[in-house]
């Protein structure tokens, strides 16, 4: 059949007609083109629905009854959207919501092991990643176990339990599917009726008939001593097995070869009215991967009667028949699927749109990943799995509701058509079919991903011209310019030292920059007023929150989730052209850390078989942790059922280490808080087995900051105000003020608990000796080196808060000096007074000031910028200068020469007589420009005098072209008439007094033209 259906793909693929697209269309129709400018092929009725398991068309076995088509296998969304979107199936490792990464744990530079300081990780991304967040522990995917009690001790995640796990939130494909290693061992292919058929093949697919069938017949038919294989066909290995209550357990992924695995469902991102909640309970509750689609698509429910866990009735008002008997989908279905994924369709992985039990709507299905999954065993009462809640509102206390200024834009109008990737054409090298990203500060690895997310700066500022070409790249949706208003908050003030940006070779420089080239735009644009957690204790063997802010069923609630601020870099130094990024900084940018709590073992047995223990050599590294599986830890405890019907720890077995004084979390959960439970814990563990000492770990990550941006009229850093005097009030105290901001004010990295008294408390955990409990946290300095907090007091032996000030890098006296600022110290609201000095006249006898062509004219100005404290617009000699003050001189003769023309004095050459202009332009750190001018007259040198006293000699020099001849008045009543033609004449004159005497000279032509004038206060 898979042959026969092969055929049909490529005559299908060759009918399909290359022509315009029309870019808005949601999907086409049957003759309609869609955006990649491919025709849907005019003879298909509709999107043919195709089996699951075969992929062939389904077929109704008659007319619907009671409106449903019943008895029939669930269709496969990746099968029926292959047949036209084949090169986007076929290149699913470029959808990282498929893949997760699962690709990279077979590249050279990955695998089992290669992190040398946690050993038993496989690869940076969500397949083979640890986190103290979530705590589970990938296996070596690429190994076999010698026996059950060996896959026990060693394997605590396979590929069906992470399927299981992370399907809720997995578009389905990726290790849901397929092994990336392309083979795994050597086993033995067994008939449906159990006969050994001898070696098998290869094992990349999970749906493979062969090895499910070799699995099943494993516990049906197994082998005889006698054979080599003895006891498996298929040795035990962490893609076909997985431990469940201790106990080993074959992978369902298939029932007698029938294909069992999570594929790729498309519906999930692109239908609007997709049910995720209902999807999800297949996946988790059931394990029903292969009917999770159909039940999310809404198109058929479970037929329970049929008791095979996949017969579905089809609903006949959204499904159609064919002429040819089959099943097909129509334009009344197809409208719905969307081009590019709708918010409601992102939000039921990432963020609730409801808060707990909110009236009047169907908030379970808003606010979960998945309901509760109940026990059906009497004997043990209580849900097996709490309901889940959705990853971005733990991690980072997102919700999608009204808190979220873009929330008319949906998801993808940041995250889809942002001109940094295309989703449509898989061979191009900036193919992603996957929503953009950011840069996760936390990555191990190289993200291909990373990036592609508009970030505010892209809309804001470059107005949707990403790669600086002057050509829009991408819908900017015209959002607002916000320089104006960041420049009368002071926020563009040049007045921040020790910014970073990246010289011509791609070096870090310093330099002098704003509030801009240090803060994110979201430090001061994001609020989170719903509840975030702040740790997630593992400690119990089972998975507990421990959150912040508002209770969850508060949509408004007086309380703001405490956020930390560290450094992270705005985007990679490099463009892809290899030069360096302008737009590169180091910012700071809000984070909510979130703690895993979880047993490590620091004794001389390995506890989770990765070959290594706590503080061992491992190439030239020490291993840090050796974690302990949560199912060991579980173990410890006895439960009990909560009033939400959860299974809750309450105390340790056969030990009284808890009691009535003991903290208990929301859930009702006893924690780790006092010194005596946590010996208790300690001496029950190390009993049973002296080789394993269990260490408290309280392990915190940041998680990015980036939704539930606020509009500026409900909150915003740095906002200024007029005062009743209309003097601007600056914002600065919201940060700079010693209570509040970003790096003042403390963090407890716990988050909130029951005390006995049950009131709500927050947590802090003692302990009797330094060494049993380890508390610490990640962060990075402005020089984005990575540092850890430790947040264990160990003179008070207890768990401490973290200073927001310690995950910027910052000591006490940068806080000090920084929480001293006085805007009025910077200049912030004084704009600048430009000023010149007066300029020296060189002929006094003219009106105005005249200066001489071809000789240097000082120019001088005070400082510009300076606290006014005598009242009177001018600087005064001992007035304190602030601010940052730019000097430019300038002129109207362009052809004058200017010496110095950027600093307070200057000097200016005129070659040309007449009326001159000379400017000065002052700007501040705010940018604020200020001119002043003054007027001067450019003349030829004029006449000199100058007296010699001892032998009583008057020099007369520079006389105007054409003197013949000139009168000179002595000051004494004398005159004295002097002819010349030479351009200096000397003349001895006898005072009787020695009193001050005023000489004046004017000089004649030969007609008695006056030529010029000069005089000169003289003392004989």
């Amino acid at each position: 059949m898979r042959k026969t259906l092969s055929v049909a793909l490529a005559i299908l693929a060759a009918s399909l007609l290359m022509v315009s697209p029309d870019a808005q269309a949601a999907h086409p129709k049957p003759g309609e083109t869609g955006y990649r400018g491919i025709q849907f092929n005019p003879a298909m009725a509709g999107i043919p629905l195709l089996d699951y398991f075969s992929m062939s068309p389904i077929r109704p076995y008659g007319p619907a009854v009671d409106g449903r088509y019943k008895g029939l296998a669930p269709f496969g969304i990746r099968a029926s959207c292959n047949l036209c979107h084949f090169d986007i199936v076929a290149n699913e490792n470029k959808n990282r919501h498929a893949t997760m990464s699962y690709n990279k744990i077979v590249l050279p530079e990955y695998g089992y092991g290669y992190d040398k300081e946690k050993p038993w990780v496989s690869g940076p991304g969500k397949f083979g990643r640890w986190s103290p967040v979530y705590n589970r522990q990938l296996g070596n995917m690429n190994t076999t176990y010698a026996t059950e009690a060996d896959l026990v001790k060693k394997l605590d995640l396979g590929a069906f339990e992470f399927t299981t796990e992370c399907g809720v939130c997995h578009v389905g494909g990726g290790p849901g599917i397929t092994n990336p290693y392309g083979f795994t061992f050597s086993w033995r292919v067994s008939s449906y009726f159990g006969k050994d058929l001898g070696a098998g093949g290869v094992h990349s697919n999970l749906d493979n008939e062969f090895r499910n069938q070799s699995i099943a017949n494993d516990f049906i038919f197994p082998l005889p001593l006698s054979s080599p294989y003895y006891p498996r066909r298929v040795p035990l290995n962490p893609w076909d097995f997985f431990v469940a209550n201790d106990t080993v357990q074959q992978v369902d992924w298939a029932q007698w070869g029938s294909n069992g695995t999570l594929q790729l469902d498309c519906l999930m991102c692109h239908l609007q009215g997709y049910d995720h909640l209902a999807r999800n309970e297949e996946i988790t509750r059931y394990q029903r991967l292969y009917n999770a689609g159909t039940v999310g698509s809404g198109l058929a429910v479970l037929d329970a009667a049929a008791g095979d866990g996949f017969s579905m009735d089809y609903d006949a008002s959204q499904v159609m028949v064919a002429s040819d008997g089959n099943l097909y989908l129509d334009f009344s279905f197809t409208d719905r699927i969307t081009r590019f994924p709708q918010a409601g369709n992102c939000v039921h992985c990432h963020m609730p749109t409801a808060v707990k039990n909110q009236a009047g709507v169907d908030w379970k299905k808003q606010f979960y990943a998945y309901d509760a999954v109940p026990s059906d065993d009497p004997a043990n009462p209580g849900n097996v799995k709490p309901a889940r809640y959705l990853s971005d509102m733990v991690k980072r206390g997102d919700i999608w509701n009204s808190d979220e200024l873009h929330k008319g834009l949906q998801c993808s109008g940041c995250h889809s058509q942002t001109g940094k990737f295309q989703a449509w054409k898989s061979n191009d090298a900036n193919y992603m079919h996957s929503p953009g990203k950011g840069y996760d500060p936390m990555g191990e690895g190289a993200d291909e991903f990373g990036g592609t997310v508009k970030f505010c700066y892209d809309c804001h500022v470059l107005k949707g011209d990403v790669n600086g070409d002057g050509v829009t790249d991408t819908d900017w949706f015209y959002a607002p310019v916000p320089d104006n208003s960041h420049s009368k908050a002071g926020l563009m003030a040049k007045i921040v030292p020790g910014a970073k940006r990246l010289d011509d070779k791609g070096a870090e420089v310093q330099f002098t920059g704003s509030h801009l080239d240090i803060i994110s735009c979201t430090s001061c644009h994001i609020q989170k007023r719903y509840a975030a957690a702040r740790s997630i204790d593992y400690s119990t063997g089972a998975q507990f929150f421990n959150f912040v802010g508002n209770a969850l069923d508060q949509s408004s609630g007086p309380e703001r989730v405490d956020l930390a601020y560290s450094w992270k870099e705005t985007v990679p130094k490099l463009r892809a052209d290899g030069t360096p990024n302008p737009l590169w900084r180091r910012l700071i940018y809000p984070f909510n850390y979130v703690t895993g709590i979880y047993w490590n073992n620091v004794g001389s047995k390995d506890a989770n078989g990765d070959g290594f223990t706590t503080g061992m050599s491992n190439n030239g590294k020490i291993v840090a942790a050796d974690p302990f599986f949560q199912r060991a830890v579980k173990e410890n405890f006895r439960f009990g059922v909560n009033q939400e019907n959860n299974r809750i720890p309450t105390g340790l077995t056969g030990n009284t280490g808890f009691d009535s004084q003991s903290v208990k979390n929301a859930d009702g959960a006893v924690m780790f808080t006092r010194p005596a439970e946590i010996e208790a814990y300690r001496s029950q563990v190390t009993t049973k087995d002296p080789g394993l000492v269990p260490q408290l770990v309280l392990e915190s990550e940041p998680y990015l900051i980036t939704h539930n941006v606020l509009s500026t009229g409900q909150f915003a850093l740095g906002k200024t105000a007029t005062g009743s005097n209309g003097v601007t009030i600056y914002g600065c105290s919201d940060c700079h003020g010693g209570t509040g901001g970003v790096y003042n004010g403390s963090i407890n990295m716990i988050g909130k608990a029951k005390a006995p008294d049950s009131s709500t408390i927050p947590v802090t955990v003692r302990w009797n000796s330094n060494g049993q409990v380890a508390a610490k946290a990640v962060s990075w300095d402005r020089d984005g080196i990575r540092r850890s907090i430790s947040f264990a007091d160990t003179v008070a032996k207890s768990t401490r808060d973290i200073s927001r000030s310690e995950f910027l890098g910052y000591d006490a006296s940068r806080v000090a000096a920084l929480n001293a600022i006085d805007p009025a110290a910077y200049g912030l609201g004084l704009p600048p007074v430009p000023a010149i000095n007066a300029i020296a006249d060189a002929d006094s006898t003219q009106f105005g000031t005249q200066v001489v062509i071809g000789l240097p004219v000082a120019l001088s100005c005070p400082p510009a910028q300076f606290l006014d404290a005598n009242k009177n617009g001018k600087y005064d000699a001992g007035e304190t200068l602030v601010g940052q003050v730019s000097y430019a001189w300038g002129s109207s003769d362009s052809g004058a020469v200017i010496t110095g023309g950027n600093s307070q004095n200057a000097s200016i050459v005129f070659g040309s007589t007449g009326a001159k202009t000379i400017t000065l332009t002052v700007t501040d750190e705010e940018g604020i420009t200020r001119t002043t001018s003054t007027s001067v007259t450019a003349i030829v040198p004029p006449i000199s005098i100058s007296w010699e006293p001892v032998s009583d000699t008057a020099t007369f020099t520079s006389f105007p072209a054409g003197t013949a001849y000139m009168k000179i008045y002595w000051g004494d009543g004398l005159i004295s008439t002097v002819t010349t033609n030479t351009p200096s004449v000397s003349v001895v004159h006898h005072y009787s007094t020695g009193t001050a005497k005023q000489i004046k000279v004017y000089c004649y032509n030969s007609g008695g033209g006056q030529l010029g004038y000069a005089t000169k206060i003289i003392t004989p």
